[in-house]
């Protein structure tokens, strides 16, 4: 029934990924799908995808280093793509993964030095840099069409003609999969998040004031 979404909480034993299934009904234009978490709040990042369904053959893809940062934060990309790793700024960065999916270390370097990266494995890579503990980021490798990441609305929005009868979620901070709901215009899939997820902080930029008075001392 449009306007009234079901859904039921699962135990998972893989902490690091959360699944979802609903069932979907096709409309015209385009269809939302929103992702919150147990209070009702829009889950940003979320990976939406089909499972199993056919997808365009697997490209590539780039997660530049710029202003101390990855960018994109998530990416989602098919099983047997590659990444290219283009470092953007001044100073050398040290990319790497210690995910079961993916583990790679991408030694100091500047500009495109670094080999794109192959993902040949199903599941969520974290990102990080060996030199600034702050720079963290997200690969969702997936075997199914990719649909897309949630925005800071917590929605995807799909073709109507493409939504299909069931949709994967993935979220890294995710605790537990949902059950099935409805996918009408107003439905919502609810994620259960972690409550104790504490990522590193970037230090404070000191100000040029700041700095010679460090010097001075």
């Amino acid at each position: 029934m449009p306007g009234r979404s079901s859904c039921r909480y699962v135990t998972s034993r893989w902490l690091a990924a959360c699944v979802s299934l609903i069932s979907a009904s096709s409309i015209a234009g385009e269809q939302p799908i929103r992702v919150v978490d147990q209070n009702g709040n829009p889950v940003v990042g979320a990976a939406v995808f089909i499972p199993q369904a056919d997808d365009d053959a697997s490209s590539g893809a780039f997660i530049a280093q710029r202003g101390q940062e990855f960018q994109p934060r998530y990416s989602l990309i098919r099983v047997g793509a590659e990444i290219a790793f283009p470092n953007q700024d001044k100073l050398r960065h040290h990319v790497y993964s210690f995910s079961p999916a993916k583990t790679f270390e991408l030694e100091l370097y500047h500009g495109d030095q670094a080999t794109p990266v192959v993902f040949d494995r199903p599941g969520i890579v974290t990102l990080g840099c060996n030199v600034h503990d702050w720079m963290i980021a997200w690969v969702y490798v997936v075997t199914g069409r990719r649909l897309g990441i949630t925005d800071r609305n917590g929605t995807v929005a799909v073709d109507s003609d493409a939504v299909p009868d069931s949709v994967a979620v993935w979220h890294p901070h995710a605790v537990s999969p949902t059950g099935l709901g409805d996918a009408d215009p107003g439905s919502h899939i609810v994620l259960v998040m972690r409550d104790d997820v504490i990522l590193p902080a970037r230090p404070a930029t000191k100000t040029r004031r700041q700095r010679r008075s460090v010097r001075r001392e």
